[in-house]
């Protein structure tokens, strides 16, 4: 898992990890500025990632199309619907 909280810088940061992205395809908890939502959607479906918004209460979340705010991005084919850890951490 990579959490990404860069006040703004989250496109660059991404862009230095695209081999991350690409070979080890981590989950990734991220704030997205909007004026960077466009930059950080692009570089997570051109990297084969779902993008789901983490303000939504787990198992309630559903694929969107632009980062929102709270993002998480799932590499497609790992699962079908993002983890939980509302269960005091553990994951389900």
């Amino acid at each position: 898992m990579l959490k990404i909280d860069v006040e703004g810088a989250e496109h660059l940061v991404l862009e230095g990890g695209l081999r991350l992205l690409r070979e080890t395809r981590p989950t990734v908890i991220c704030e997205v500025a909007p004026a960077n939502a466009g930059q950080v959607t692009k570089i997570f479906t051109e990297h084969g990632y779902l993008i789901f918004d983490a303000s939504h209460p787990a198992g309630t979340r559903e694929p969107v199309d632009s980062a929102p705010w709270a993002t998480l991005a799932l590499a497609a084919g790992r699962a079908d619907r993002p983890a939980t850890t509302d269960n005091g951490g553990q994951q389900r």
